[in-house]
């Protein structure tokens, strides 16, 4: 028994597909396939290349309960809507999500140039994490020997939602995600410098402690 978690994107009503369970997969972090709807870093022609930038992305578990949801993740019409629906069931239930999984195209770094300096976007909190400052973490403890920590890592330990904690010894915190229902983009530092509005606020150091806490 256990609770398994699901990768949805709210707004293109799509998924990655049941992950599992969270222990179990947490090592395993998708970083191509989020390297590709988060980035560019796929073949420009197909579709869901970056399809996903911009979007709200949530890591949701089976336990999630009808009406626990992040602050603001839905509006009033969405919230009326699944009210209409089911009001005993959860946003999984009512709308239909399409696993597109099997879909993406393959990751290719160098189309952001060479040696690019990978950045993950909370568009929505104005912040980032630098790949580089992360690489050096070993989550071997929650996976194989050599599995280093990268920006599916990051992106992971925020987005994850439930109203009962499971996973990574039950830590309620991972399972509350800051981040969760957040906009992201996957970028190269001197593109993202590029971005206008607000400044950026680099919370790299903040993540290295976050993830060594899960790695102990």
């Amino acid at each position: 028994m256990g609770q398994y978690y699901t990768i949805y994107n709210i707004d293109k009503f799509q998924s990655l597909g049941h992950m599992g369970k969270l222990g179990e997969f947490f090592a395993d972090a998708p970083r191509a396939e989020f390297f590709v709807l988060l980035g560019m870093a796929g073949d420009p022609a197909n579709k869901l290349t970056g399809s996903w930038i911009g979007d709200r992305i949530i890591c949701a578990g089976d336990y999630t309960e009808p009406g626990d949801y992040p602050t603001g993740l839905f509006s009033e019409q969405e919230m009326a809507e699944m009210a209409e629906v089911d009001p005993n069931s959860t946003f999984r239930n009512c709308y239909e999500y399409r696993n597109i999984s099997q879909r993406l195209p393959t990751m290719d770094e160098e189309i952001m140039g060479p040696n690019p300096e990978w950045v993950l976007l909370n568009i929505s909190k104005r912040q980032y994490v630098r790949e580089n400052a992360i690489a050096h973490l070993n989550m071997a403890d929650h996976g194989p020997a050599g599995c280093m920590a990268h920006l599916g890592h990051a992106l992971l330990s925020h987005i994850c939602w439930s109203s009962q904690p499971n996973g990574l010894g039950c830590r309620e915190d991972i399972c509350r995600g800051s981040w969760a229902g957040s906009a992201f983009e996957i970028t190269t530092l001197d593109r993202m410098e590029q971005h206008g509005g607000k400044p950026w606020i680099d919370v790299s150091d903040e993540m290295v402690g976050w993830l060594e806490e899960l790695a102990e």
